[in-house]
């Protein structure tokens, strides 16, 4: 992993737990830098503003759930069994990524 790609990627984790605390509107890009070890004029310069750093965070995250929502739908449930499993669903990403 080369330096710029690291440090896209600690801003990214920090930017995830970030937004998933304070929403966009609350979230902070100094706290990002700081969580991230970075200069906050980096998180600009790779990613330009704090709402496209957010749509990138939800892109990302929506990359790695939805798979797991496909494997769920792709047994075709009925809408009983797909209820019954969501709960599963959501505890079971909720406790391996909390962040989501």
């Amino acid at each position: 992993m080369t330096k710029e790609e690291d440090s896209k990627q600690r801003i990214l984790t920090a930017a995830l737990k970030e937004f998933s605390i304070y929403g966009l509107s609350g979230a902070r890009m100094e706290r990002i830098a700081r969580t991230a070890k970075i200069n906050k004029a980096m998180i600009f310069y790779y990613f330009s503003s704090k709402e496209k750093l957010y749509q990138l965070v939800v892109r990302e995250v929506f990359e790695q759930v939805s798979p797991l929502i496909i494997g769920l739908i792709s047994a075709h449930p009925t809408a009983e069994e797909f209820l019954e499993r969501l709960p599963e669903f959501y505890v079971g990403v909720g406790s391996k990524n909390p962040e989501f």
